[in-house]
This record gives structure tokens, sequence and C-alpha cells, in this order.
């Protein structure tokens, strides 16, 4: 999102609309959204058992990120999206491609931007783990 103007093509991302009266300094809000923000925080071991259960090739795994670029669900910073690279075992192609997108009505906005591509589940699940959690506020 460039401003708050950006919201008028993306209304699904409002949860809350209102007003700020500044003289009578009273806030004034309404949800637009109703959004389940109780998920489970996975371990590192539990999101690199995710990453390994992948068997064909383009299937994908997703987890919620509280950290990063991206934007939505419910731990506020988007989702990174793993894939089993259908491209694999080709010449100098990696098993996993790594990517982070926004999500919308708590599911990712397709893959997004490619991070990194690895043949390590255990590399892919510490960098997921890096930022699945809790936002801290």
């Amino acid at each position: 999102m460039v401003d708050y103007t950006s919201f008028d093509e993306r209304p699904e991302l409002v949860l809350y609309e209102g007003w700020f009266d500044e003289g009578a300094k009273q806030v004034q809000l309404e949800e637009r959204k109703k959004v389940n923000w109780e998920i489970p925080i996975l371990t590192q071991s539990e999101i690199q058992q995710k990453i390994e259960a992948l068997k064909d090739p383009g299937d994908v795994v997703f987890f919620y990120m509280g950290r990063g670029a991206s934007h939505g669900g419910p731990l506020g910073m988007g989702a990174a999206v793993i894939e089993l690279n259908p491209d694999h075992p080709g010449k100098k192609q990696k098993k996993y491609i790594a990517y982070r997108t926004d999500v919308v009505d708590m599911l990712p906005l397709g893959k997004g931007r490619k991070i990194f591509e690895s043949d390590k589940s255990k590399e892919i699940a510490s960098w997921v783990k890096d930022g699945h959690h809790k936002r801290i506020y």
C-alpha cells in the first residue's frame, strides 16, 4: 500500500473503518470484516514436517507471518509460501522455492515474490520460523 487512498483499490483489506474528532479527541471505529486472529504458532520442527510433506511438483504450503514486508492475515504480515519446485530435478534447480505474499480472507494472494530456493527443508523452516510468530506491538 502506498497511502490510505490505495485501500480504495483493495477494499477487502479494510478491517475497520471510522473517524477521529480532533477537537473532542474521540475515535469511532466500526468493524468491516471479521477475522479469526487465533491461529496456532508452529515450531520449526512442525514447519519442516509440513514442507517435507509436499509430494507432487507444484504443491505448496503456506505459513502466516508476523514479520516481513507483506500484509494481511491473522499475524498481520502476510504469508510465506513454500513450493515443491515443479522443475526439480532439472539442471541447477533446487527442490523448494520460498515466496512472500499478501493475505486476503485468510488466503495468500498467489505465490507472491520469490525470495530464494533451497534443497534444505531445515533451512527454509528456519527462515519461516524467524517470521512466524505473534506480532509484537
